[in-house]
């Protein structure tokens, strides 16, 4: 086995199923009376490995104790939070995500881990 090159994601999931997710990409941003409201795409199905982050991260990663966070592993290209855009939408097991941060080894090995902050419920 050669890593990077020989998907970890694609290996693990042959262990531990992946989970259904849907994804909704930002598509860009309106302006009614001077309110700026985002704009998403239609929500798509996606497969994700979803990970808890551990309290004792929070403290490693400098996190807010007051948010609740995700990991999700997929081959899913999720726009995370950068200037002057607003981040995809994720919803999973009944909660909103929006997602904060990425490390991307899609181009190595053909997956990206997400950092996800919970929204609150799926409306």
């Amino acid at each position: 086995m050669t890593v990077p090159g020989s998907n970890l994601l694609a290996r693990a999931s042959r262990l531990i199923a992946l989970q259904t997710a849907q994804l909704s990409a930002w598509t860009g941003s309106t302006t009614v009376g001077g309110i700026v409201t985002p704009t998403y795409a239609d929500p798509v199905a996606i497969s994700i490995s979803a990970q808890a982050v551990t309290r004792a991260m929070y403290e490693q990663f400098g996190l807010d104790f007051q948010r609740d966070y995700l990991m999700a592993y997929t081959t899913a290209h999720l726009k995370d939070l950068q200037r002057d855009k607003t981040p995809d939408r994720v919803d999973f097991a009944g909660q909103r995500y929006t997602v904060e941060s990425n490390t991307d080894w899609q181009a190595m090995d053909g997956w990206r881990g997400s950092l996800l902050i919970r929204q609150g419920p799926t409306p």
